[in-house]
């Protein structure tokens, strides 16, 4: 096959590829690999009444280990209410909330399951923010990509058995 264009050398015109089995099956095994969205947990994370700037840090740095599932730059006012985000959940197929509020006891990390939970309700007893584990660290990540990835979930060494460890499962 040759084509002629005005003042150019002919050109061969390949015939198209056709798609053998075995190009097929490699597609098919790409798309079984990829979960569904139904089963991927999606997460808001927010925090309710006035907390300090440790504890907002803290959220930032939730919504960044958990971005691939989460809004990550969700603006917050005083005005929204915990009753605000759940019923715009439904809209943007979220499944968890997670709320972060500080009383004069002590600060509380409350995780539910939109839209009837359960909710678990856990006490701060202490953490440490990403910028403070990169400066005592000798060797500090720095890959931009990092949170890219899903987070992995340890429910190591937690004391109490029975029913609350299988609502955390």
């Amino acid at each position: 096959y040759q084509r002629r264009v005005r003042g150019r050398k002919p050109t061969k015109i390949m015939p198209k590829r056709k798609k053998t089995k075995t190009s097929a099956k490699k597609k098919q095994v790409v798309e079984e690999a990829k979960p569904d969205d139904h089963q991927i947990p999606k997460c808001i994370i927010i925090h309710k009444g006035s907390v300090g700037k440790s504890l907002l840090k803290l959220v930032s740095d939730l919504r960044a280990v958990m971005e691939p599932n989460t809004a990550s730059k969700l603006k917050e006012t005083p005005n929204n209410t915990v009753k605000d985000f759940v019923s715009v959940a439904s809209l943007f197929g979220l499944t968890h909330i997670q709320v972060i509020t500080a009383t004069d006891t002590g600060s509380y990390l409350n995780i539910g399951r939109i839209p009837h939970g359960p909710t678990l309700k856990f006490k701060l007893l202490s953490y440490s923010l990403r910028n403070d584990i990169s400066k005592f660290s000798k060797n500090p990540p720095t890959q931009t990509n990092i949170y890219t990835n899903s987070p992995i979930l340890v429910l190591n060494n937690f004391k109490s058995t029975g029913k609350t460890m299988d609502l955390m499962k």
